[in-house]
């Protein structure tokens, strides 16, 4: 049964049954977490899953927008899908690790933000299906704010621009398009105060390095700015986000967070 509100929100959460997810984290500090990821309910406790919870579905978006604008949600942590934003698309994998992965559907200039000219038809609705979801987590995000709540975003670094602006730049990555460059993502940082903070993974247990920025209410940032002063671990890496792992790509399974980091998050 879901839990009754007042409750944090989670979602885009993964599996449910995680034992050092962030609900299990922020059940060890007295709190409920309502989850939510669209994976098919067979692979989740009763809770659900599925269609059910499909943020693109505007009934169920409707729903947890109303929730959120009246106070049930005093904490939101999501992660919206990565894929489209991901500086690994500009990467050239071997063929021993899989062979090249999706190409890049977006650019770094304004006008080619929200999706690259002359994009193939699956690519147009790949890329217009992820910006659906970003304005949505925005959105809720807002509301979750203007209710008196606190939020957290996390997507991938900035890996782009220029070495002078951007000291995780590389070359390769100079046109990489991250979610916080995307207008909803900018149009909440100035309604909210919102501010990013940026380390990697690795730092917390991870088993990548995984360079990955957390767009904060400003609420939190006194206690969350500690991050940004954590380096890469300096270890040799245990998996590496790129190419493949079996049958599934490397950047899919780096989805997960570690354990200590949704300890930090709850």
């Amino acid at each position: 049964v879901p839990p009754e509100p007042p409750c944090a929100l989670h979602p885009f959460s993964g599996p449910y049954d995680r034992p050092d997810g962030l609900a299990a984290a922020i059940a060890r500090e007295g709190g409920q977490t309502l989850e939510m990821d669209n994976f098919a309910s067979s692979h989740a406790r009763v809770r659900g899953g599925g269609e059910s919870f499909d943020l693109l579905d505007d009934a169920v978006f409707g729903r947890l927008l109303a929730q959120a604008m009246r106070g049930d949600f005093p904490a939101m942590v999501a992660g919206p899908p990565c894929s489209t934003c991901s500086c690994v698309r500009f990467d050239k994998v071997s063929a021993r690790d899989g062979g090249s992965g999706p190409p890049p559907v977006r650019g770094r200039a304004p006008q080619l933000r929200l999706g690259l000219p002359n994009l193939s038809a699956a690519r147009r609705r790949e890329v217009d299906r992820a910006n659906a979801l970003f304005e949505r987590t925005c959105k809720l995000a807002l509301a979750v704010h203007n209710a008196g709540g606190v939020f957290i975003i996390e997507n991938p670094a900035d890996r782009g621009g220029s070495a002078a602006s951007n000291h995780l730049f590389i070359p390769r990555y100079h046109d990489h398009c991250p979610l916080w460059l995307l207008p909803c993502a900018r149009a909440l940082m100035v309604e909210t105060g919102a501010e990013l903070i940026t380390f990697p993974q690795c730092a917390l247990g991870g088993d990548f390095q995984k360079w990955t920025s957390l767009l904060c209410s400003k609420q939190l940032v006194g206690g969350l700015s500690y991050l940004r002063k954590l380096g890469c671990c300096g270890k040799t890496h245990k998996k590496r986000a790129k190419g493949r792992q079996g049958v599934v790509w490397a950047s899919a399974a780096a989805a997960a967070y570690p354990a200590e980091m949704n300890t930090v998050l709850a």
